[in-house]
């Protein structure tokens, strides 16, 4: 499960350096395992409700994520990518 983390990692770092053309920290929000994260920060029950397996629903479902000025861990969800 480890080693599959990391590659869904690579592949989407990949696709989004080389492909996409995005830059920091445009790349770094762009991968599933961030999109669930920051998605769902501020739901304080999501970790027991979560089901296995959930994050790849994200891999379809991409939302454009910045990164609010001067609160570095918070994120506005903008559309599509």
């Amino acid at each position: 499960m480890f080693i599959g983390s990391w590659l869904l990692t690579l592949a989407e770092d990949f696709y989004s350096r080389i492909f996409l053309k995005l830059r920091t920290p445009e790349y770094y929000l762009y991968r599933t395992i961030e999109q669930e994260a920051y998605r769902n920060q501020h739901g304080m029950d999501y970790i027991k409700n979560r089901k296995v397996f959930s994050v790849f629903r994200y891999i379809r479902d991409k939302q454009k994520l910045t990164f609010v000025d001067g609160r570095a861990p918070e994120v506005t969800v903008g559309d599509v990518w």
